[in-house]
């Protein structure tokens, strides 16, 4: 959508153009101050078309990002994602970061919702504190006077860290935890606590997913096959560690022609590094996650 100067007001996909177009435009409809604000500027709105509803949302999401359009929010904000860090020795702490360190015991993501992730990092230091001060080099007066159960030693701050860690790891009992301290909490009609606790169970199976994601994809060879919608035709993508290398177009009578085309460039790109999930493409990496675990038929490399 363009106001009269030809400026992007905002972008957006959809499967069903004219009924999108007409939600907009309907006079019978009501509408926020934002949208009507919007509508007021509109002069001209550009379509383009494209192969598959993966590649509509991956084009929407690079050109949201590339012209930063004033009536689009979501997808901008990559500066507020960040990641949840357990260090390992000699700090041993967890902490939360925009920016991604060389090393550490673990690192999480990036995280595109900071206000859960804050929260997962609330729960565990609620759960299993850590020192709240700066490590002492002597005797600490509030360890020797029975005023802090002594965090800060290291060898307490180490097997904290651990155990967050393995809490972290998949087909750890964490969640169901969580649910019956809900179940508790609810039976005894506490029901603020069951609602921070339903929260904290949010944000744990957040960064868990976040981290489950990243990794299977690190790790994940295919070549996956999407209708062309109103077409005979398919399109296969080849998607190596995360990343679409390579597109084909064809009907089903020519897939393993394709499938041969497709293994045989993956094999001439093999040496080149592939997979580098950042901030900035992220929400591309979920778009295409989403898809390859849902609705395309996947086929080996």
């Amino acid at each position: 959508m363009l106001d009269e100067k030809g400026n992007i007001l905002y972008i957006g996909k959809s499967i069903a153009l004219k009924k999108r177009i007409n939600s907009y435009l309907a006079k019978e409809i009501k509408r926020n101050n934002k949208i009507k604000q919007m509508l007021a500027w509109l002069w001209d709105v550009e379509v383009f078309y494209t192969d598959t509803e993966l590649d509509a949302l991956l084009l929407e999401c690079k050109w949201i990002k590339a012209y930063r359009p004033l009536y689009n929010t979501a997808l901008m904000q990559t500066e507020r994602y960040g990641y949840l860090i357990l260090e390992d020795g000699p700090h041993y702490r967890l902490r939360w970061s925009r920016t991604k360190p060389d090393t550490a015991l673990r690192i999480i993501g990036p995280l595109t919702h900071p206000s859960l992730s804050r929260q997962a990092e609330e729960f565990f230091k609620s759960q299993y504190p850590f020192m709240d001060c700066k490590i002492q080099e002597e005797a600490c007066a509030k360890v020797v006077f029975n005023k802090c159960q002594g965090y800060c030693k290291e060898a307490e701050r180490k097997k904290r860290i651990e155990f967050i860690h393995e809490l972290l790891s998949p087909g750890s009992s964490l969640p169901s935890m969580l649910m019956k301290q809900i179940e508790t909490y609810s039976e005894k009609w506490e029901f603020e606590k069951a609602q921070q606790f339903y929260g904290y169970l949010k944000s744990i199976n957040y960064i868990r997913g976040i981290e489950q994601m990243t990794n299977k994809l690190c790790s994940q060879n295919v070549i996956g096959r999407l209708p062309i919608e109103g077409t005979l035709f398919y399109k296969y993508y080849l998607i190596i560690n995360g990343s679409i290398l390579y597109t084909k177009v064809g009907m089903l009578y020519e897939e393993n022609e394709i499938i041969q085309a497709l293994r045989a460039y993956k094999n001439s790109q093999q040496e080149k590094e592939i997979f580098n999930i950042h901030k900035e493409n992220i929400d591309e990496i979920k778009i295409l996650y989403s898809f390859i675990e849902r609705k395309m038929h996947r086929i080996e490399v």
